[in-house]
């Protein structure tokens, strides 16, 4: 059976459609991967076990889910974040997000909770100023490519 928790603090929909976690990975819906809102959490055999919808508020019918309170998932006064609702606030792509959680996670900094492998990243406030303290502090983006200097003979 299908479990569904709404998280309205940051318009987030999770929808489980299996009990297994999500081993293989992630990936954005649209033919090629281009919408943001949607992710689909898949097993290695490639079966989706989780699907996530940011801005759920606009992007689904939540009638049905939120008559039901304990679909419902509420951090009372606490502001959390997810990297979607993170990045549209900061005006940054979600990926921009991801990427930097990513590696300060790498560089062993404790940033965000998930319930489980495929569930969203719940940011707090904490984690949002460790973000943008790691944006500053370090640099974004490809590095310059070298440019060449022609020898005269």
């Amino acid at each position: 059976m299908s479990t569904f928790q709404y998280f309205p603090e940051t318009d987030t929909l999770s929808i489980d459609l299996s009990d297994k976690p999500a081993t293989g990975g992630a990936m954005n819906a649209g033919a090629g991967g281009e919408d943001e809102d949607i992710l689909f959490s898949i097993d290695k055999k490639g079966r989706i076990t989780n699907i996530t919808i940011e801005r759920a508020s606009v992007r689904a019918d939540l009638s049905r889910i939120t008559l039901d309170e304990s679909h419902i998932i509420v951090e009372r006064g606490r502001v959390s974040y997810t990297a979607s609702g993170l990045a549209r606030e900061w005006g940054i792509s979600r990926h921009a997000v991801q990427l930097t959680i990513k590696r300060m996670q790498a560089a062993g900094y404790s940033v965000g909770t998930q319930d489980k492998p495929g569930a969203p990243v719940i940011l707090s406030e904490e984690d949002a100023h460790k973000i943008q303290q790691w944006r500053k502090t370090h640099p974004r983006g490809r590095p310059a490519k070298p440019t060449l200097q022609h020898q005269s003979t």
